[in-house]
């Protein structure tokens, strides 16, 4: 776990750094964040904006904290105490989140699932199925419309670039003049009576 605070630069985080910093906020800052190693937007983090609380050291924190890029910015709703947030950075120092379970929280608009980016990416998705079911729709159609024609006039009479598969009387002439002329089969039935 990595520890980075407005007067200190990124460092590894422990036990006795976290005391410190919690405890001390000349050497601290206004905020103070832990995240983990190999996910950078994996973190919990403090800020102590006293301007928020009237301009004074009330002696808490903001406290809010993020599991991964996908997932939602958590603010806590109520201020937490230095002691608190000390055991925290603690627990999660050690690997255990029970501490989320304890708090009251809210989704921070902007992070994670619940953002508009995450809903772009949604809809783009729908958009790359609508981009996959609209050709196979297409083929669907023409294929259809082939087995009509083939039922209606027999086996296709020829192939063209312009129509693919022909039935019947077919002619172009010129650049633009596409000619076809599909004529009914005659049937004729034999049989024993």
């Amino acid at each position: 776990m990595r520890l980075e605070c407005e007067k200190l630069e990124e460092c590894e985080a422990t036990p006795e750094l976290i005391r410190e910093l919690v405890r001390n906020g000349d050497r601290r800052g206004e905020f103070m964040i832990m995240m983990r190693d190999d996910d950078e937007e994996s973190y919990v983090q403090v800020a102590c904006d006293f301007d928020e609380v009237g301009g004074a050291d009330d002696g808490c924190f903001d406290l809010e904290y993020r599991e991964g890029a996908k997932s939602p910015l958590f603010h806590c709703v109520k201020r937490v105490s230095a002691n608190a947030v000390e055991g925290i950075f603690l627990d999660e120092l050690a690997g255990q989140g029970s501490w989320r379970t304890r708090y009251e929280w809210e989704k921070v608009p902007g992070y994670g699932s619940s953002d508009g980016a995450s809903r772009g990416r949604n809809s783009s998705s729908l958009v790359k199925k609508f981009l996959y079911i609209v050709p196979i729709a297409f083929a669907l159609a023409y294929v259809g419309h082939a087995a009509y024609l083939w039922k209606q006039y027999g086996p296709p009479t020829g192939f063209c670039t312009k129509c693919f598969i022909y039935w019947g009387k077919h002619r172009i002439s010129g650049g633009n003049t596409h000619w076809c002329e599909h004529a009914p089969l005659h049937w004729s039935m034999t049989g024993n009576n």
